[in-house]
């Protein structure tokens, strides 16, 4: 009984850190690489600050047609 309720444990722990890696890279792929056109007035430090929090790279002023808009690095 013992050595059933510490694998069930395990298995319990096993599938909770797997799902919080899961939104985290959910999180992360859905700022990374993406334009980002709601931060405003694109400034190069506050975008680069604005994608540094998830995306390792960090993120710069792209121009684009309409003019400059904040994307991070992939």
């Amino acid at each position: 009984m013992n050595k059933f309720t510490i694998t069930s444990f395990l298995l319990v722990l096993v599938l909770l850190s797997s799902s919080t890696v899961c939104k985290i890279s959910i999180a992360q792929a859905s700022k990374c690489c993406n334009n980002h056109p709601e931060q405003g007035k694109c400034e190069n430090g506050k975008c680069h600050e604005f994608c540094i929090t998830d995306c390792e790279k960090g993120g710069f002023c792209k121009h684009i047609s309409s003019g400059p808009v904040c994307h991070c690095y992939c």
